[in-house]
């Protein structure tokens, strides 16, 4: 009973979620921006994950009835369970070295948007609906590597960035979670 049970749930994740970013503007405020990336980092990973469960609780349930609830919605699970469980990987692997691993995801991020950036622009650089949009990417391709110390030599050639391991090949790290990657 999505009714019953989606209310009851709603508090502990609102708790959390101001925690996290009470301690990024008190560590912000200390002038540590290496934490305040860190708990950015975690928060943005937790709103996600929370968010992604509580479609699924909405799309599963039952009652109350709405139709705009259709059944086939329920084939998108299997695609937000894995995205769920990737995250859950990730952050597993990362706890044991956080501070270090989370940069690496981050900067494997920029990775992902700066080839993402090149393929929108090659594409439709010169459709003018495209422009804002690719402005906006840029920009904030630009913003992430000065905030996670891209070098101008990665700039250039952004495969020197390494791609952000998937859930198996976490697995296959050794590390302290690896039991529970495994």
């Amino acid at each position: 009973d999505y009714k019953v049970t989606g209310v009851q749930t709603c508090a502990l994740p609102i708790y959390i979620d101001r925690d996290l970013q009470r301690r990024a503007k008190e560590v912000l405020d200390a002038g540590d921006t290496d934490s305040e990336r860190c708990l950015v980092l975690l928060d943005m990973m937790f709103r996600f994950a929370w968010n992604s469960y509580r479609a699924v609780f909405y799309i599963a349930g039952q009652t109350p009835e709405d139709p705009r609830r259709k059944p086939s919605y329920a084939l998108v699970v299997p695609n937000i369970n894995r995205q769920l469980l990737d995250i859950l990987f990730s952050l597993a692997y990362m706890l044991d070295d956080f501070r270090a691993r989370s940069l690496n995801y981050q900067r494997a991020g920029w990775r992902e948007l700066r080839e993402e950036y090149q393929q929108f622009n090659n594409h439709f650089g010169n459709t003018e609906e495209w422009k804002s949009h690719l402005r906006r990417l840029k920009k904030t391709a630009s913003n992430m590597a000065m905030r996670y110390g891209i070098t101008l030599q990665e700039q250039r050639n952004p495969k020197l960035v390494p791609y952000w391991p998937t859930p198996f090949q976490l697995s296959e790290e050794k590390t302290a979670c690896a039991a529970f990657l495994k």
